[in-house]
């Protein structure tokens, strides 16, 4: 098993409390007060008016000394983040090149089961004047049945063929609206659009 601990050394405490466990005592109770001071600072600056030059020029020394303090504020955030960063950042790496693996084998995968269970049910369709006529077992109707954990379902797709052919309602073309074909009134029609091409596609759930 690969822990956190062993990615990010011994910089990563792991536990509950990890990130705030990176934060140095004497920087947590900076932080504190200046939590404490800055709130305060708020509430009177919040009533501060701007009169005259004198008071301008007060209001600019005072925006200032914020400036520098969020500046501080940011530095000392990212001394604390930055190791935490760059031990994501290993970590991730680490896990990256299997997690990439198994996705391309659930992808292939996926793929051959959702064409063969299309192409078969459209083969059965197409034995059923043959069954009826006795030119062909009644075995070819014999319903695809999935994977155990595996449930495919059946969904139309499209490609363009010629955009010039598709109507101009449905242009640039309109992904959207070429979509819309598909839920037609009745029911098992193939959609239709001139230009366009609709094909079915299987979709792919996998149950653990």
């Amino acid at each position: 098993m690969v822990r956190a601990r062993d990615v990010l050394g011994p910089l990563a405490p792991v536990g509950r409390n990890m990130s705030t466990a990176l934060i140095a005592p004497e920087t947590r109770a900076e932080l504190a007060t200046e939590t404490q001071e800055s709130a305060e600072s708020v509430a009177l600056l919040e009533s501060f008016e701007i009169t005259g030059p004198s008071d301008l020029e007060f209001a600019g020394s005072l925006l200032v000394g914020i400036k520098t303090k969020l500046k501080d504020l940011e530095a000392k955030r990212t001394s604390v983040t930055g190791p935490i960063n760059a031990g994501l950042k290993a970590l991730n790496d680490l896990f990256r090149p299997a997690k990439e693996h198994f996705e391309a084998g659930e992808k292939a995968l996926k793929g051959k089961i959702a064409a063969y269970t299309v192409q078969a049910k459209a083969a059965a369709v197409l034995a059923l004047p043959a069954v009826a006529a006795g030119d062909a077992p009644l075995t070819a109707l014999a319903p695809v049945v999935a994977p155990a954990g595996v449930s495919v379902t059946e969904a139309w797709d499209y490609e363009i063929v010629d955009e010039a052919l598709v109507p101009r309602q449905f242009c640039s073309p309109d992904d959207a609206k070429i979509k819309g074909c598909f839920t037609d009134p009745i029911h098992g029609l193939t959609p239709s659009l001139p230009g366009v091409r609709f094909f079915k596609t299987g979709k792919v759930r996998v149950r653990t």
